[in-house]
């Protein structure tokens, strides 16, 4: 008898930021992606439809991902230091 794997498709949840005005010039940014998937899932962050890689970073930003949550969610938070002008733009994941 054959063994099917199934394997849970992805399902993105959301892309927020965590701030409830704009960002300033000068203050910290979180943005937060929510997503189901399988166990092998991994985020990537893009801004103007480039890939985001932190650890090239001219000032410090840095991701985390929560594996899992309560509600099966993994999530992946990226974070700006310090905002500038620049960071302006489209920011996707």
């Amino acid at each position: 008898m054959d063994t099917v794997a199934m394997v849970t498709e992805l399902e993105l949840l959301e892309v927020v930021s965590t701030e409830r005005y704009p960002t300033l010039r000068g203050t910290m940014l979180t943005l937060v992606c929510a997503a189901r998937g399988s166990a092998a899932m991994t985020f990537a962050w893009f801004k103007d439809g480039v890939r985001v890689n932190t650890s090239l970073a001219s000032r410090v930003a840095w991701e985390t991902v929560v594996s899992h949550t309560v509600h099966g969610k993994r999530l992946s938070n990226l974070h700006i230091d310090v905002v500038h002008p620049i960071d302006q733009g489209e920011w996707q994941s």
